[in-house]
């Protein structure tokens, strides 16, 4: 009986992550696991409605999938901190970001709210290049934390081929054309 009701409680624990459920939790402090909570708790009615009329997406399902993404990708971008780069490597993603920054008040309340302060985004340019290894830290930062890749990032179209020898992403990140983020 008392193995049922621990079962309840980590099940309800693991519900109140609103789809941003880490698959080791044991890895993560609390005060990662309640920054977790808070994270998965956000929602952007807003931004869903301004994806959704420029038909960037056609559902809520849609949005809302990769609005848990975008999600992920801040939370191991606070996990991981400023200890290594983090490549953005959606398109989706990456819209709701930029299109998140657009409502600069929210966005701005946001950022101090969850992160303590402002969650810079830097497209890459020729001053401003993408880290090498800023995909495959993307990577491993996420299957640590929360398992296998979705669809949503593209992951079926990396390669672990030589950059150069391909027209396809990589988990190396030099395939400088291919990165998604900007």
């Amino acid at each position: 009986m008392a193995n049922l009701i621990l079962e309840r409680e980590v099940e309800k624990d693991y519900n109140n992550y609103n789809g941003l459920r880490p698959i080791n939790d044991f890895i993560l402090t609390n005060e990662q696991r309640n920054f977790l909570r808070k994270l998965g708790s956000f929602e952007a009615p807003y931004l869903e409605e301004k994806l959704i009329e420029k038909k960037v997406f056609n559902s809520h399902e849609e949005y809302q999938k990769t609005f848990t993404e975008f999600k992920k990708y801040v939370a191991l971008s606070e996990i991981c901190r400023d200890d290594i780069p983090m490549a953005m490597v959606s398109k989706n993603v990456d819209e709701v970001w930029h299109q998140f920054i657009l409502f600069t008040p929210q966005y701005h309340k946001f950022c101090n709210e969850m992160l303590g302060g402002y969650f810079h985004h830097i497209p890459k340019t020729s001053l401003t290049p993408l880290d090498p290894k800023g995909r495959e830290n993307f990577i491993e930062s996420y299957k640590e934390v929360f398992g296998e890749i979705p669809e949503i990032w593209g992951a079926d179209s990396w390669c672990i081929l030589d950059c150069k020898k391909c027209n396809k992403g990589c988990m190396g990140g030099g395939c400088e054309d291919e990165d998604a983020g900007d």
